[in-house]
């Protein structure tokens, strides 16, 4: 089971001069319409305001529960009643530096009407994790972060499709967080942040990834549910266990992607095919079951590759090489565990008498994808007509798909745990 922490995560104790180190959060599970309150507890407190957190009886606002930060639409023309930048900087004339303009120092009244709010951080943030979403796709929303000098390091837009995750960390190379502006741009609606606290603790594997010279991947992923969005994790894993960078739907992913499913909805992320050849592994982790499916092909051919299931100790699956045909077999396996996983791996012939044996290791989290005649067997074998099972043990959790190639053609081959 995979748990994520609430709205926003707080680490101090990383600034000169702050010797306490403390974690804030909040899942906005209560109601307070008053326009500015503070939560935590001093120093690692947080000021909100300009918002108010409610129900509003609008579902996709809500990522768990049934209330959210939220800030409306602004009830005047428009005008900024701090005088400015409206969306919550200002060009500081110095280099093209933004600076936070602060809306505490503003009267509530003036700051509700503007369809701002400001989330201020009483001791400067290591981390900072939340959510971002329109009510529609009027709103057009502006979340910007800036450090505890009021200088803009970060924004991100919202939308009404889905969550946009929002995180920094100082262990990454972010600034440290000082302020946090939301800006509402519509006319009607609202904008809402609400908290992670979803369980996602439903995972599809697909052990099969790859990208570049012409071979392309498209994850398309869907949700039987009629009445529930399914919130979704994408991550993506090289050979060494590490975030791959790929391009998807022609936006640069970084091993990581968030979207919702919405109800008897689909999601479909598909890579460009350019560049050099990137391989790996996908984990779609949801908080409500989904399934999937993965094309993967180019100019060798199209396959789909189903979801690859989780097996204790290792498969068996069958195998064909011939290379007056050109048919060959590839298997990929990927890691489930955040150790080294050692395989062992027994080739047997069509009459289930074993020809061969190897070993290979996984990194932890990592991805291994080998055509048979690849591996390092303790023997020689003839692989110009040969058609068998092969056999892995494993150390630990692994997922696994056997792909076999004609010219031209590529088809999946059945996994059976062992």
């Amino acid at each position: 089971m995979h748990r994520y922490c609430a709205a926003l995560l707080i680490v101090a104790g990383l600034v000169s001069g702050f010797s306490y180190g403390q974690t804030f959060s909040t899942d906005f599970e209560f109601e307070d319409s008053s326009g500015e309150f503070t939560l935590g507890n001093a120093p690692a407190s947080v000021t909100f305001r300009g918002g108010e957190v409610k129900v509003a009886g609008i579902g996709n606002l809500y990522r768990s529960g049934d209330r959210a930060f939220l800030v409306s639409a602004p009830e005047s023309s428009g005008e900024d009643p701090g005088g400015g930048d409206s969306g919550g900087g200002g060009d500081s004339g110095d280099g093209g530096e933004t600076y936070a303009r602060n809306l505490i120092g503003l009267p509530l009244a003036a700051v509700s009407e503007s369809g701002e709010a400001e989330i201020v951080f009483h001791a400067p943030a290591a981390e900072v994790t939340l959510y971002l979403r329109d009510q529609d796709e009027t709103v057009k929303s502006v979340l910007t972060v800036y450090d505890p000098q009021g200088q803009m390091i970060g924004m991100f837009e919202g939308n009404h499709l889905d969550w946009t995750r929002v995180s920094l960390s100082a262990d990454s190379g972010s600034a440290l967080v000082g302020s946090i502006t939301l800006k509402n741009q519509g006319t009607t609606g609202y904008l809402a942040v609400d908290d992670q606290e979803a369980e996602l603790d439903h995972q599809l594997y697909f052990a099969q990834f790859g990208d570049g010279a012409g071979l392309f991947s498209q994850i398309t992923l869907f949700n039987p549910s009629r009445t529930e969005e399914a919130f979704t994790r994408i991550t993506l894993r090289d050979d060494d266990g590490q975030p791959l960078e790929v391009d998807l739907n022609d936006q640069t992913v970084l091993g990581e992607l968030d979207l919702t499913i919405p109800p008897k909805g689909a999601r479909v992320l598909r890579t460009d095919g350019v560049g050099g050849v990137s391989v790996g592994s996908v984990t779609a982790s949801s908080d409500r079951k989904i399934e999937g499916v993965i094309l993967f092909g180019g100019t060798l051919g199209l396959a789909g590759v189903n979801r690859s299931f989780e097996m204790a100790d290792g498969f068996l699956a069958p195998i064909e090489v011939n290379s007056e045909s050109g048919t060959n077999t590839g298997i990929a396996v990927m890691a489930l565990e955040e150790v080294p996983i050692d395989l062992t791996v027994r080739l047997f012939d069509r009459d289930g008498e074993e020809v061969a044996t190897a070993a290979a290791q996984l990194p932890a989290l990592g991805h291994l994808a080998l055509f048979v005649d690849q591996l390092d067997w303790n023997r020689a074998v003839d692989f110009n007509n040969f058609f068998g099972t092969i056999e892995f043990s494993s150390s630990g959790r692994t997922a696994a798909t056997v792909i076999q190639t004609r010219p031209g053609q590529f088809a999946t081959l059945p996994v059976v745990p062992r």
